[in-house]
């Protein structure tokens, strides 16, 4: 039995819920939450609307890109290879590829602002045995020793 006689869980025993140990964090993060709230919105329904640019740069090396060149001399034409940009440190990057596209509407964010305006579905869950059977149900009922006042003693 507990302290305070009515058996349970004593008086401060146990590990303080999470939502006391970091209140303040908690409430500090629902201010900043708050205060982004239309900003975030603007930025979901924008991602749910697609037609943006989307745009995918590939940068390599200065010093790793080079061009081939054709050379006619007296004696033929042949190839020669040269630094496509002898005039940059070789670190250097430089965009070698971009590619730009439309972005295609979001389907999850479109679903998640719809949720959040008419409620998230609930899918309905059916239980039932092999091949659909309906399950079978078994009550015991158990009667401790000397609980019933019977034969027991």
């Amino acid at each position: 039995m507990s302290v305070n006689g009515h058996g349970g869980k004593r008086a401060g025993a146990g590990r303080p819920p999470n939502s006391e140990i970091f209140a303040a964090a908690i409430a500090s993060f629902h201010e900043r939450a708050a205060a982004d709230l239309d900003t975030r919105y603007e930025r979901l329904a924008y991602l749910a609307d697609g037609g943006y640019a989307e745009v995918e740069e590939q940068f390599e090396p200065a010093g790793m890109i080079q061009i081939s060149e054709e050379v006619i001399t007296k004696t033929g034409t042949f190839s020669v290879k040269k630094l496509a940009f002898p005039d940059l440190p070789p670190k250097e990057l430089v965009c070698v590829r971009q590619v730009r596209r439309t972005a295609a509407p979001d389907r999850l964010a479109n679903q998640y602002l719809i949720d959040r305006v008419a409620g998230k579905p609930v899918a309905a869950v059916e239980i039932s045995g092999a091949g659909g059977t309906a399950i079978a149900v078994h009550t015991v009922n158990y009667i401790a020793p000397g609980a019933s006042g019977g034969d027991d003693a």
